[in-house]
């Protein structure tokens, strides 16, 4: 299973990942673009990369109590304007090229 969100999307797929997890559902991928609040990724995560701007909405991504996979933070944050977190047209544009930047694109 592979998961994707951004913002309160991001958030959702971490909680989704909580819910799973009770369940003994592993989860193969999970990809957050600017979570809004700093979670802690459960143990049947088996990789999370997590995309955020320091100077914005985003936040960090922790591993949780059982988290034994592969966790990836890229920090975006570069000059003194951040990107526009609601504009998902031109904020998908800046995470492609920032994650090209940082050798995941």
């Amino acid at each position: 299973m592979v998961l994707i969100g951004h913002s309160l999307g991001a958030n959702a797929t971490i909680e989704a990942a909580d819910e799973l997890d009770r369940q003994n559902i592993p989860i193969a991928l999970i990809v957050t673009f600017d979570p809004t609040k700093s979670h802690l990724v459960p143990g049947n995560v088996l990789r999370l990369v997590n995309f955020y701007q320091n100077n914005g909405f985003g936040r960090r991504l922790s591993p949780g109590p059982g988290f034994h996979g592969e966790l990836t933070n890229i920090n975006l944050t570069w000059g003194s304007e951040p990107f526009p977190h609601h504009d998902r047209r031109s904020a998908s544009t800046t995470w492609a090229s920032g994650a090209a930047d940082h050798g995941h694109g």
